[in-house]
């Protein structure tokens, strides 16, 4: 049997400030904090490293969310190990099939996870719709990313831009780029946008797309003394035409980041924040940032309800005078407007905004633990010969460090540039220094977090 190293074992791609590193860093630390053992690691040498610690649980931010998150849970599951997730991206539809948001890659369709948590009440509802024998598994235990808009402080400190040469700039207008390349054949999300859109349907976000870096390019134009922050989508494939940005960076008063920043310092730097479809409005909300939907064929399309609580711009000389009358009174009055549906968006997405779902979300893990020991479960046992799955990753992980080719090799390559062993340990170190001050600011000990429960 394998010497256990770790009770929980965290499975991740990034150590940078990417969404899913913030939530499994935020419960990660947590549990730390409460005296257990985690170790967080890249998912791409999952299966070695399942094999070589044989941990009590698996956490990942998302089971599903692609075929490798599913693979390895799959793996730790079948040896013994406990799954258990968090919610990457938990803001479900009401007019959508909830399967299309509970399975993602699990195709069997078959829950392996002992204790998923969830965003908010109505999301659990949706799932057990479709599900309900899957109720003992879920957990309400709020969106624990958004957590981070309550524990960091908010200092509007535009240190950002001097990190990049942009000080320069007094007036900064932030961009969230959505992922307009999943409706291009060449992107590997093609075939499933495909099947669920209409060929109408993908021609009018390809236009989107276009027209999107046009308008910015014309905004951009109209305003020399503004930054424009652009702050692409994690998981775009191609480039600036995935994110609607072709010709925008050869500006001179234009920032583009991808993964070089987190998502709350670029709504920190800003004035304004401005998307055409994102979850990060709700982020800036959180922030007390005003955002501006720049749709170019309007805001009637399929989409969730994020957009109610924003104001919709079609072209650029509307959305130019939207600027213009924030920086001159301080507002955008069309904005002030949707108070009402921005309150009502945040409770049913995220359903608390204290900055403690980590908290609920590590109680729920800490109480499996518990269930655990008393049931005597045995420990996890790994197969000593390596399977299929250990041999992939053995000759991915390793010949994608040494050759450009083939293609299949590429993501391998691309991802193991955005996990650095040696940068996770002080990005955990440093979130730990602000939750327990924010544990502190709040009066609340470890037997005080203990209480704090989802539903």
């Amino acid at each position: 049997m394998n010497q256990r190293q770790a009770t929980i074992l965290n499975l991740e791609y990034s150590t940078g400030p990417t969404r899913d590193r913030i939530m499994s860093t935020l419960v990660s630390n947590y549990l730390r904090f409460q005296g257990v053992q985690v170790d967080e690691a890249p998912i791409w040498k999952g299966f070695k490293l399942l094999a070589a610690t044989s941990p009590t649980i698996l956490l990942q931010a998302s089971s599903i969310g692609d075929r490798l998150n599913h693979e390895v849970m799959q793996f730790a599951v079948q040896n013994g190990t406990v799954g258990v997730t968090l919610t990457s991206e938990g803001n479900c539809r009401d007019d959508l099939d909830p399967r299309q948001f509970f399975w993602g890659w699990n195709h069997e369709q078959i829950l392996l996870e002992r204790l998923r948590c969830l965003w908010s009440e109505r999301s659990r509802k949706l799932s057990l719709s479709a599900h309900p024998e899957t109720r003992p598994n879920l957990a309400v235990t709020g969106a624990v990313g958004f957590d981070m808009y309550q524990i960091r402080p908010n200092t509007a400190d535009k240190s950002l831009l001097a990190k990049y040469g942009k000080e320069a700039f007094q007036k900064v207008v932030g961009v969230a780029c959505w992922n307009f390349g999943s409706f291009y054949p060449q992107d590997h999300l093609f075939s499933y946008v495909e099947s669920v859109h209409s060929p109408e349907v993908c021609e009018r976000f390809r236009q989107d797309g276009k027209d999107f870096g046009r308008i910015l390019c014309e905004l951009i134009d109209k305003n020399p003394d503004i930054l424009f922050l652009i702050k692409e989508h994690p998981t775009r494939q191609q480039g600036d035409l995935s994110s609607g940005i072709e010709g925008v960076r050869e500006r001179t008063n234009v920032l583009v980041l991808h993964l070089e920043e987190g998502i709350l310092d670029c709504i920190d730097a800003s004035d304004v924040w401005i998307s055409y479809e994102s979850t990060t409005d709700m982020e800036a909300w959180l922030r007390d940032t005003q955002t501006l939907l720049l749709n170019p064929s309007g805001r009637e399309f399929d989409r969730g309800k994020v957009h109610l609580g924003s104001p919709c711009f079609t072209d650029s000389s509307s959305l130019h005078d939207a600027i213009q009358h924030y920086y001159t009174h301080g507002d955008v009055a069309s904005f002030n407007e949707r108070e009402a549906e921005r309150k009502k968006i945040i409770e049913d997405a995220i359903q608390w905004d204290d900055g403690l779902n980590h908290v609920r979300a590590g109680n729920a893990i800490l109480d499996l633990l518990d269930e655990l020991k008393k049931e005597n479960a045995p420990e996890p046992t790994f197969p000593v010969w390596p399977s299929y799955y250990r041999f992939r990753e053995f000759v991915a992980w390793h010949l994608s460090r040494l050759f450009p080719f083939p293609k299949k090799l590429e993501r391998y390559k691309r991802h193991s540039s955005q996990f650095k062993e040696d940068e996770i340990a002080s990005y955990s170190a440093a979130q730990m220094e602000l939750q327990t001050a924010f544990y502190q600011k709040n009066g609340l000990g470890k037997e005080a977090l203990r209480d704090i429960r989802g539903l």
